[in-house]
């Protein structure tokens, strides 16, 4: 019988708990599993990867923020936990339903393993179905389970108090999931969550971990994502003009359109992808192109030397691997982090409205061309690291206690 495996996120923006997935679905069956993805955005899944890989597509539970707190407001989360309860985790109602969503899934498909990356109703539920289950993530993703709550690194816990209610009311939430299917709550408080997984896994080095380096998570290195091969281009998806600047950047990015009228201004050449982008200012020089069509980062980063996002993990893993100086523009406290990590290790730079708007030649300087300059030697690929993880979990029933 053929080992089956789910990889769910409930990740629902952007395509960084997507695309970098593809060259393991790709790999998994070669190992002998079949596959099964789920995510938010199935359109977006199946673009990326259902239309070109035999694995089965599905629809995971979607948990969004209700209102949109700016970053710089005293509202901002400045913790895993906190940002968990701004998601709707911490509503037993909302958090009920996705872990009944994840138990249908589980009962028709049922796979034998499940990796959750940035799914804690999926974990949720595969414990609930006593199934052999993997935490897999970036860094920040996988958080350290202490009973200190850390903040985001660089950040400073606002409020103890509310971090303290916020991990107070996820627990209830969670354990809610249990009172609602008849079984003993399980949960004393929420870092026993951490003895769940019977792997923690870290899709990256650790160096772009940054919590870490940690000794309880187990590092595999960067994921490698899309292929770079020209199987990849066809009609609708035609080979990337080469740029200097390759960037993928969320429509709601802080100060965008001042960011766009700077590069103008620069008059750098700059291929960038922004979701929506038909609602934003158009640049003010034809060297700065925006699209909306994806940039496979394989190939568009092969001749740049500066990648500019919100600071996604992957993204900016790929550019360090390809010697690319990535700036950040930060959206999110998470992605304040990673700009931290790069500007004190001084692989990469961050860019604020306010900077580069008050003296000028600092924009100038900031995308200055730079030589290439890998950060980090090659490792073993990290998709055959996880896969051999996942077959040592299947050879290890002690992994699967009851809930």
């Amino acid at each position: 019988m053929t080992p089956t495996l789910l990889l769910g996120t409930e990740a629902g923006e952007g395509l960084g708990h997507i695309a970098p997935w593809y060259r393991f679905c790709e790999a998994a069956p070669e190992h002998g599993y079949a596959v099964h993805m789920a995510a938010p955005n199935v359109a977006d899944l199946n673009q990326l990867i259902g239309e070109r890989l035999p694995i089965g597509l599905w629809q995971s539970p979607r948990f969004h923020a209700e209102n949109s707190i700016p970053p710089a407001s005293s509202g901002a989360v400045k913790s895993w936990v906190e940002l968990l309860a701004s998601l709707g985790y911490a509503q037993p109602g909302r958090l009920q339903g996705a872990v009944k969503a994840w138990s249908s899934l589980l009962r028709h498909l049922k796979p034998h393993i499940v990796l959750a990356d940035y799914a804690p109703a999926l974990m949720l539920a595969a414990r609930l179905h006593q199934l052999p289950m993997i935490e897999v993530g970036s860094g920040l993703c996988v958080p350290p389970l202490t009973c200190e709550l850390p903040p985001f690194p660089g950040c400073a816990l606002g409020s103890p108090d509310r971090t303290t209610a916020a991990a107070n009311a996820l627990c209830k939430a969670f354990n809610s999931c249990w009172t609602d299917q008849n079984l003993p709550t399980p949960l004393a408080c929420l870092q026993d969550i951490g003895q769940w997984p019977a792997a923690r896994v870290v899709v990256a080095p650790p160096e772009l971990d940054p919590y870490g380096p940690r000794n309880d998570i187990q590092y595999v290195g960067l994921l490698q994502g899309l292929p770079s091969e020209k199987a990849m281009l066809d009609a609708d998806n035609p080979a990337p003009r080469q740029a200097r600047v390759i960037g993928y950047l969320k429509p709601t990015t802080p100060g965008l359109a001042a960011l766009l009228s700077q590069l103008g201004t620069l008059n750098v050449d700059a291929q960038l992808y922004i979701p929506g982008a038909q609602a934003l200012p158009k640049p003010t020089t034809g060297r700065v192109t925006v699209t909306r069509t994806p940039l496979n980062l394989a190939i568009t980063l092969g001749s740049a030397d500066i990648y500019l996002s919100n600071g996604g993990l992957h993204g900016v893993g790929q550019a360090l691997q390809r010697g690319c100086w990535p700036i950040v523009v930060p959206e999110q406290a998470e992605q304040v982090a990673t700009a931290r990590n790069l500007v004190q290790r001084q692989w990469g730079s961050l860019w604020l409205p306010e900077s580069t708007a008050r003296n000028p030649a600092n924009l100038a300087k900031l995308f200055a061309q730079r030589p290439r300059q890998s950060r980090w030697r090659e490792r073993p690929d990290a998709e055959n690291q996880l896969l051999r993880i996942i077959d040592r979990t299947l050879h290890t029933p002690a992994h699967v206690q009851p809930a």
